[in-house]
């Protein structure tokens, strides 16, 4: 009994417990497969993988845990399933997971490393993981390069589904330099947290370059959580029509929430 608390208390520290896990609700779990079916369902068919990232508008929403659960539950499906991590300046990967740090995307964008030395499987999901690798010095332009283009296309002939965690819109432009690579985005907006404000800006920038917005990924509701505890933070799934309070009908976003933060 000692060593399963402390192993619980290792996983809190590390944030690993709110990782899908066989601990985790059923509930949870089924939330998860219903994201990850509205998702493969909002993407056209094709012969190649496709790029989904996962974003939100300011940091402490919970889109790098989600992003990871979202390729931890398509991992099950038995498809070929990445996942890349694209916040270069602020990753959490390797920690929450256990994973190596580095090598990671920054050193073969840098041209450090081959990209069979950055690929790590997380435990026995069958999920492929690069982590961010090293801090580089100008994230933005190993993003946006000819190397970050040339990786997606090859990711994209070995993979179903390569699902990213991008930085937050509304932080830094790597997101949406980023934009171009991907074929669909998942936004990342949490209750009680999330400004209305912000997430107006974040739609509007994706927009502007031409991102196709797959829908939001609701998080932190106070219903949930009343019935499953901690894990109430991953809250409810849908596209647009299903959040009226943040979004209207012509697609903007509303503030009937009655609060900006």
């Amino acid at each position: 009994m000692f060593h399963l608390k402390r192993k619980k208390k290792a996983e809190e520290a590390t944030g690993k417990i709110y990782l899908l896990n066989e601990n985790t609700p059923f509930a949870v779990y089924e939330a998860y497969r219903s994201l990850q079916t509205n998702v493969m369902f909002s993407l056209d068919a094709g012969e190649e993988g496709k790029i989904i990232g996962i974003t939100s508008s300011e940091s402490g929403e919970g889109k790098s845990t989600n992003a990871f659960n979202l390729a931890l539950s398509m991992a099950e499906t038995g498809k070929k399933i990445l996942f890349l991590d694209c916040d270069l300046r602020l990753s959490v990967t390797a920690q929450r997971t256990g994973l190596a740090s580095s090598p990671g995307l920054s050193n073969v964008l840098t041209g450090m490393a081959g990209l069979e030395e950055c690929v790590q499987q997380y435990e026995n999901s069958g999920l492929d993981v690069i982590t961010a690798g090293n801090l580089p010095p100008n994230p933005v332009k190993l993003l946006g390069s000819p190397r970050m283009e040339k990786l997606c296309k090859s990711l994209k002939a070995s993979y179903d589904y390569i699902i990213a965690d991008l930085p937050p819109v509304g932080v830094v432009a790597d997101a949406v330099i980023l934009s171009k690579f991907y074929d669909g985005v998942v936004l990342v907006v949490k209750e009680g947290y999330s400004r209305s404000d912000r997430i107006r800006s974040m739609i509007r920038d994706l927009e502007f370059v031409g991102v196709w917005i797959l829908g939001f990924l609701y998080v932190g509701s106070e219903e949930v959580r009343g019935r499953y505890g901690k894990y109430g933070k991953y809250g409810r799934y849908g596209r647009y029509g299903r959040y009226g309070k943040y979004v209207s009908e012509n697609g903007g976003v509303s503030a009937e929430n009655g609060s900006e933060r």
